[in-house]
């Protein structure tokens, strides 16, 4: 920061600098084991040659390691698929029964976008495997995806209670490699609301929490009438995707019925309150499990799986991430690595080429001790804002790009955010005076 005094110095808005490893920050940081879920990962999910598959993920001699089974035809198992009927239920299609054969590792299930309950037991009642698992649909082909190449595609990665100073201190990893990306890092992103909805309403419909609830919401059972960003871009041409890592708290469902109709093109919501009913597990501190998958690695993989689409259409995709952030200091260390990989993997295959990236959180911690302090709660006023964009954009838009990097020193909310997705979403209308 230029500016060893201020994060934002501006007529009318200054903002104090802060320290993300002051003395009182390096009192709160300890070391943070890796969680471990305990289950064994019998089957994972994949698609290949555009089939879907059930594929064992298990040798005999790790069956019985972790199981105490000696042989496959031991273990019985059943998958049942389910369609989504609104976001807080689903509907269940047959059930299919089969025994674990030493011969047949691959079990094909379908083909297409699908949701599975898997579990496998053995002595009539012993489970030893539980997990619910996704497909998605196969991406569009080349000719099919050709004319969407001149888009740019909008990924907002969210993170619960992360401030700025927090990714500062603990995510080290993604930082060295934003640093070697064209961004801007925003020192004057301030939250506006206490909580998540309040924070993220503005950002995903240009409202305040309040005229959303007095609008659009007001006495009706769902949010189905509500007009959100993704909307928008859904009608500009964009394919439209919504994740979250958590049934019970989500962002449209926590004290609320979500939605009835699906409000996205992809929509991660109807594995969540599955998981939550039938295969969760909790370890020692509380953390939610699958299989042996955090609720974390559930939605890390939905990222990741949607990769292939993400090289071939423009797409809106929102997600937001909060199990263990929001309740651990130390936990964010363990989620650096996952946001380097994803990343990584979106570098890699060129997705960073064609996409506006927006790295962000909502506010700091507000449970911890450490938010109990003045500093905590200065910090947790002031949230994590990063934009990541291919290089091409300030070549062909270079006042317009110099406009939003001379921003990041100045006061910014959601509702600014707002706006300026709107412009991204018809490049061709951007004038350099934007």
């Amino acid at each position: 920061v230029e500016d060893n005094e201020f994060f934002v110095n501006t007529t009318g808005c200054r903002i104090s600098s802060m320290k993300p490893l002051s003395d009182l920050a390096l009192s709160f940081m300890q070391p943070f084991d890796p969680i471990v879920c305990k289950m064994a990962q019998l089957m994972v999910a994949e698609t290949i040659g555009g089939r879907n598959y059930l594929v064992r993920n298990i040798s005999k001699s790790g069956l019985l390691s972790c199981c105490r089974v000696w042989r496959w035809r031991q273990v019985s198992c059943m998958y049942r698929e389910f369609v989504r009927v609104d976001d807080s239920n689903n509907k269940y299609k047959s059930w299919k029964f089969f025994k674990l054969l030493e011969a047949s590792r691959y079990l094909e299930v379908g083909t297409g976008q699908q949701h599975i309950r898997f579990w496998c037991w053995v002595d009539f009642a012993r489970i030893i495997f539980h997990d619910v698992f996704y497909f998605l649909p196969p991406p569009l082909n080349g000719s099919e995806s050709s004319r969407h190449q001149d888009r740019l595609s909008v990924m907002i990665l969210g993170i619960d209670s992360i401030s700025h100073m927090h990714y500062l201190r603990y995510f080290n990893q993604v930082a060295d490699f934003i640093e070697h990306l064209p961004h801007t890092e925003f020192w004057g992103y301030n939250r506006i609301g206490r909580n998540t909805y309040p924070n993220l309403i503005p950002l995903l419909t240009g409202l305040s929490n309040d005229e959303m609830e007095r609008t659009c919401y007001d006495g009706r059972p769902n949010f189905d009438k509500c007009h959100f960003l993704w909307d928008d871009f859904k009608k500009a041409g964009y394919t439209t995707v919504f994740g979250e890592d958590t049934d019970v708290f989500g962002l449209f469902i926590y004290r609320k019925k979500g939605f009835k109709k699906q409000p996205t093109d992809f929509y991660m919501r109807p594995v969540m309150p599955e998981i939550e009913s039938h295969s969760l597990y909790r370890t020692s501190l509380d953390l939610k499990c699958t299989g042996h998958r955090l609720y974390g690695d559930v939605y890390y993989q939905f990222i990741l799986n949607l990769i292939p689409h993400m090289q071939r259409i423009p797409l809106f995709s929102f997600f937001w991430n909060m199990h263990g952030v929001h309740d651990y200091f130390n936990f964010a260390k363990l989620v650096d690595k996952d946001y380097l990989n994803i990343l990584k993997k979106l570098y890699e295959k060129g997705v960073m080429e064609r996409t506006l990236i927006l790295f962000i959180g909502d506010h700091g911690l507000r449970f911890e001790k450490f938010a109990r302090t003045a500093e905590g709660q200065r910090q947790t006023s002031q949230p994590l804002l990063i934009a990541i964009y291919p290089e091409w954009l300030k070549r062909k838009f270079p006042q317009a790009m110099s406009n939003f990097h001379q921003n990041s020193k100045s006061l910014m909310t959601t509702f600014d955010l707002h706006e300026t997705l709107k412009d991204v979403m018809h490049l061709d209308r951007l004038t350099d005076a934007s």
